[in-house]
């Protein structure tokens, strides 16, 4: 279900070959989920009710301060709405088990009948405990079936593994 233009897209490919070197020396892997805090807690705008599911699924890849990300969101808001990214982006310790990242990403929105291209940036201040993450997401997302930014938070965890032993 990603839009065929960006599927086939020439752009995307010539990212992902630039970007294997980084897949095959990474030494961390991360998965992150993540819940829109404010439709886990109240109703908005729109007619969505408190307790709606707005989830995000992220897998990372982390070397040497530089992260590449790919992203699966769905929302159960009153139309059907998912969106697909990737992404690439930076991150660095600012204190002691605290950790800050920031990342550009494109990718596709499905909603209900529409499919078109989105365009992002993500703000990330995650807390460390040993393996575990507690993740604070701030995401703007152009949003093509609305013709609109959007500015979202979201709370989540995540899993921290590295290859690197002496880490």
């Amino acid at each position: 279900m990603i839009c065929s233009y960006l599927k086939n897209s020439m752009i995307m490919r010539y990212i992902l070959i630039l970007l294997f070197p980084l897949f095959v020396q990474s030494q961390t892997y991360e998965i992150n989920v993540y819940q829109d805090s404010k439709l886990a807690l109240m109703a908005d705008d729109y007619g969505n009710k408190p307790f709606t599911t707005d989830i995000i699924f992220n897998s990372k890849i982390k070397h040497k301060n530089r992260l590449v990300a790919i992203s699966y969101e769905y929302a159960d808001l009153q139309k059907y709405y998912s969106r697909i990214s990737s992404g690439i982006g930076i991150y660095y310790s600012i204190i002691n088990h605290t950790e800050l990242s920031h990342s550009i990403n494109m990718g596709c929105i499905i909603r209900d009948k529409f499919k078109g291209a989105s365009f992002g940036i993500n703000n990330e201040l995650s807390i460390i405990i040993s393996r575990i993450k507690i993740n604070f997401l701030l995401q703007s997302v152009y949003r093509t079936d609305i013709n609109n930014i959007r500015f979202s938070c979201f709370v989540g965890v995540g899993y921290k593994i590295t290859l690197d032993k002496s880490k």
